[in-house]
């Protein structure tokens, strides 16, 4: 009896590990030189290389070359128009302040939209934003 209760927790132990293993992989995953500082959400972040992956269940990895990582929600977005064979991050810009806005997926028209932070809503209120796009290279 002991030995079969030991066996059916130990088969949960290793379906609950590959499952969560699984759930973690990278669909995609690009390098980025992003040469401003950004926020993403309600984080900040300086400017520099950073990956970015996909993973599944729609969430992204932004891991920056110190390590320093963010594991964002985002929202898919399918469109023939930002295909590109690099792929690229889209930055809201308002003043002197930039805010992740979108990832596109390299080869594809695959992409994914942020949610942007109230800091970013109430610039968008005030006054007109720029767009700005930067290369991905593929990893």
């Amino acid at each position: 009896m002991k030995t079969n209760l030991f066996a059916g927790v130990l088969l949960s132990v290793v379906v609950i590990t590959c499952a969560v293993g699984a759930w973690a992989q990278s669909d995609h995953a690009v390098v980025a030189n992003i040469p401003f500082s950004f926020s993403v959400q309600q984080e900040q972040f300086p400017g520099g290389v950073y990956e970015v992956e996909t993973l599944q269940h729609g969430y992204v990895r932004l891991r920056s070359s110190d390590s320093r990582t963010m594991i964002v929600h985002v929202i898919p977005n399918y469109s023939r128009s930002n295909r590109t064979a690099k792929g690229k991050l889209i930055f809201a810009r308002y003043g002197s302040e930039y805010f992740l806005k979108q990832l596109w997926i390299p080869s594809s028209d695959f992409g994914m939209d942020l949610q942007g932070s109230a800091r970013q809503e109430k610039l968008a209120k005030e006054m007109k934003g720029q767009q700005v796009q930067v290369g991905c290279q593929g990893n």
